[in-house]
């Protein structure tokens, strides 16, 4: 009972948290099988936490360039069109604040675009239409 025992203490370290547990191998036989089929187990889960902090860190990253990537553009609009409310301002000078604005709106239109592109591939709903390429000479 004694290797049963190791191995049920190894399981609830592991289950507790200490992705460091492993079950002593104790010989051959069924719980020497069942050691270490629960140690690859445990790489395995080891192996996915840390995947998982990379994925998170990644999502960290891309949130927050995604956040400037809005923002900025946003504040752009939002400054020429407290400009743009000025009676002081020339004709051409409304006209060049104007255009910036369309400008920086369509930046963020395509940019939401690529967005929604890359969760359509992401969900499996965008698919890909392979055609054949010619060269011009």
């Amino acid at each position: 009972m004694r290797p049963v025992r190791r191995l049920r203490a190894t399981s609830q370290r592991l289950g507790g948290g200490d992705l460091t547990a492993r079950a002593p191998l104790l010989g051959g036989g069924e719980i020497g099988d069942l050691g270490t089929a629960f140690n690859t187990m445990a790489t395995q889960i080891a192996e996915r936490e840390e995947r998982l902090k990379e994925l998170d860190r990644l999502k960290s990253e891309f949130v927050s360039n995604v956040s400037h990537e809005l923002k900025t553009p946003l504040t752009t609009i939002k400054l020429l069109a407290h400009l743009l409310q000025r009676t002081n301002l020339s004709e051409e000078e409304k006209l060049d604040y104007a255009k910036t604005i369309a400008i920086e709106c369509d930046r963020q239109i395509d940019f939401v675009g690529n967005l929604l592109d890359l969760s359509r591939i992401e969900s499996g709903a965008y698919r890909l239409r392979k055609t054949r390429v010619t060269h011009a000479r």
